[in-house]
């Protein structure tokens, strides 16, 4: 996937839950062996239904979850080996940004203050009050102004909002940013001022983006590789201007058969099948096999791998198995 090192590996990811408190038998497969590499520099999507294991498998590589198997490597070594002094460091370099800007902010804590708390935690400054100039700084950086580092969370747009959280995400200067559904409650005005401030701050720090989304137009403006993820699994891997021009998986041209017309206002996807997570009990074949037109004696009989159909492309489908 690039000639470069890796500068972020999933390598075969797992995570599972228990379905509940009494079942000690089955569980919840919320990540299912993915694998990504994500390169220096490189603004890489994920794509797939709400419920599908996106923020999962986010929240999992930045160490917020542990896995049930497999390993997150950061400059090649795995973070589940950090102890707590590399973990910080670690944090402090892979910052993420979640869906929601609303819940992401204290509401009882103004602008500067959350800020500032930000830059002493991560050793950017000695006192809080001395936070000021670098703050003043930092959010215009992403279009706002002194006035707004006045205000509590209540007083601001959504958009707003989000240039706080992205403000605040920035402020340890990390390397890597996890976009986690970054315009979702967002308006089209506001989604795109959002997707041009990203592309701006991507090209102006050299930052390494993972942008996890479901608004598919999103990703395609400003990515330049794109993984697709179904129940768990990642099931194509391809740049994104030739995922778009022609998805390969079954799913995926499905679900891209149900992306939104120009004049369509919502952004939200028509379900091909469930998306959500499954259980281990059930863990037979092809993922898609139910709602698959092709559906094989093969795809009930065995999952297919992630495979490479040419030196840039990765789909896991036993019609490209041959």
């Amino acid at each position: 996937m690039g000639t470069a090192r890796p500068l972020v590996e999933v390598i075969q990811l797992k995570k599972t839950f228990r379905s509940g408190l009494f079942n000690q038998k089955e569980k919840i497969v919320a990540i299912d062996g993915v694998s990504l590499s994500i390169y220096p520099r490189q603004i890489f999507g994920l794509i797939g239904e709400s419920g599908c294991g996106k923020t999962t498998l986010a929240k999992t590589m930045l160490a917020l979850l542990r896995p049930t198997e497999g390993e997150v490597r950061y400059e090649g070594r795995n973070i589940f080996a950090y102890d707590e002094r590399q973990l910080g460091e670690f944090r402090s370099q892979v910052q993420m940004i979640f869906q929601d800007p609303y819940g992401s902010l204290n509401p009882k804590i103004m602008v500067k203050d959350a800020l500032a708390e930000v830059l002493f935690r991560h050793k950017q400054i000695n006192k809080k009050k001395d936070a000021a100039e670098i703050i003043f700084e930092l959010l215009e950086q992403v279009g706002l102004n002194k006035s707004h580092a006045e205000c509590f969370p209540h007083e601001l747009s959504g958009g707003q909002k989000q240039r706080v959280a992205l403000t605040r995400a920035l402020a340890v200067g990390p390397r890597v940013l996890i976009c986690d559904e970054p315009v979702s409650a967002l308006d089209m005005i506001h989604q795109n001022q959002i997707a041009g401030l990203l592309q701006h701050l991507q090209q102006r720090k050299e930052l390494t983006l993972l942008l996890i989304s479901h608004n598919m137009m999103f990703v395609k403006g400003l990515t330049s590789i794109t993984a697709v993820m179904y129940k768990g699994k990642i099931v194509e891997i391809a740049p994104t201007s030739d995922l778009f021009e022609e998805p390969l998986h079954p799913y995926t041209k499905m679900l891209f058969a149900c992306m939104p017309k120009i004049n369509d206002s919502t952004d939200a996807l028509l379900p091909p099948g469930n998306a959500r997570h499954v259980s281990s009990l059930k863990l037979l074949g092809c993922c898609f096999v139910a709602s698959c037109s092709f559906n094989l004696k093969i795809c009930t009989e065995a999952g297919p791998n992630l495979k490479a159909v040419n030196d840039n492309r990765w789909v896991a489908c036993h019609l490209y198995s041959s």
